[in-house]
């Protein structure tokens, strides 16, 4: 439903995360139907970055990867729209743990607009980290899935739901990194319905909320490779 404004000011809207009036326009970029005020609390992660995982390197490191990927068995390469301050921080707890879903539209197409720019050529089969049946009741939504299911729709690309999670065990946000790699090993596996030999040949992409250590892409990715998918990419909002 259109907001009231709309009728009286055509090209008029509301800020996607706050009150304050924005000018908008058919077909413009996501960014420019937030506000100035927003969008500073918003860290673009856009230059500087590591070659796998899209961190943001410090000026001073000289090699074109992070530490974090140099220490890891094996690397994938992630994109994400922003860096995890306290404002994107907020954004994804109003979204994820208080149910927020309308904020699924906003950050789905930030996140479409940065595969664009990332991944210009590519046509990607779009997949979503899956949660267990009992977080998913519990939640009533799976996060990963509705900014997944944005981002198709953007790009004009399939949304397949290709993975299971076998088990759940606590959240990851109250985990330290060897704690995570821990709970998540083998965590993943490939749905029984899906036949990948239909997509083996095309590259897949992995959508989640955040990055944090990359333990839980990495995970999904692994069925995903042994069943024979050659090319895999990940894209999450914050980092």
């Amino acid at each position: 439903m259109k907001r009231w404004w709309s009728f009286l000011f055509p090209g008029s809207g509301q800020c996607w995360f706050c009150s304050s009036f924005v000018s908008r326009r058919p077909l413009q970029s996501i960014w420019q139907e937030i506000c100035s005020e927003c969008k500073s609390e918003l860290h673009r992660i856009q230059a500087q970055n590591c070659f796998y995982c899209g961190r943001q390197r410090s000026m001073d490191r000289q090699s074109e990867i992070c530490l974090d990927c140099e220490q890891a068995s094996h690397r994938l390469i992630n994109r994400s729209v922003v860096e995890y301050s306290a404002f994107a921080k907020q954004l994804i707890w109003l979204y994820k743990f208080r149910g927020d879903q309308s904020l699924a539209e906003p950050i789905g197409r930030m996140m479409a607009e940065n595969v664009q720019i990332n991944w210009q050529k590519k046509s990607f089969i779009i997949t979503y980290v899956p949660l267990t049946s009992e977080r998913l009741l519990e939640r009533g939504f799976n996060q990963a899935q509705l900014l997944a299911e944005v981002i198709g729709s953007q790009l004009r690309m399939p949304v397949i739901p290709l993975l299971k999670r076998e088990h759940f065990i606590g959240a990851q946000s109250q985990k330290g990194r060897v704690e995570r790699i821990q709970s998540l090993t083998n965590a993943f596996s490939v749905l029984e319905e899906v036949s990948l030999m239909l997509w083996v040949d095309r590259p897949v992409l992995i959508v989640d909320d955040i990055y944090t250590t990359g333990t839980t892409l990495r995970e999904c990715a692994k069925p995903l490779q042994i069943a024979g998918v050659e090319e895999i990419c990940t894209t999450t909002f914050a980092r």
